[in-house]
């Protein structure tokens, strides 16, 4: 008991060590929604990835991974704050389109989330 305890008050001085870069916000027509493109970094131990997040147009994406789309560079070319190369368009306030620079390296790519639809294409 007095183990668990103890182990519970020495995370809650964790603090989180990632760190969000917001490279652009693309607004769906209705305003209603947002998608952020950004870069996120862990730490010195970690590289910087790309990250895409579809949020309601209010939530901020704080210290949040994406969830929608990450990406690491590998060959891609970055963008001056250090995001790979994207193209984020609304089709309607229901369809999305992400382009990435084919020679990212895709970790995550999520087709659908909360009624909204999501299509990729290679840069």
């Amino acid at each position: 008991m007095v183990t668990l305890l103890g182990l519970g008050v020495g995370l809650t001085g964790c603090s989180d060590p990632c760190e969000n870069t917001i490279d652009y916000t693309v607004r769906s027509e209705d305003g209603q929604r947002a998608v952020h493109v950004y870069q996120r970094t862990c730490g010195a131990t970690t590289g910087f990835a790309t990250h895409i997040s579809i949020r309601s147009s209010d939530d901020e994406i704080g210290s949040s991974a994406g969830n929608l789309f990450t990406a690491t560079a590998g060959e891609a070319k970055l963008t001056k704050k250090k995001t790979i190369k994207t193209e984020v368009v609304w089709k309607d306030k229901n369809h999305l389109l992400i382009r990435y620079d084919a020679k990212a390296r895709v970790i995550k790519k999520v087709d659908q989330l909360n009624g909204i639809s999501v299509q990729y294409e290679t840069l």
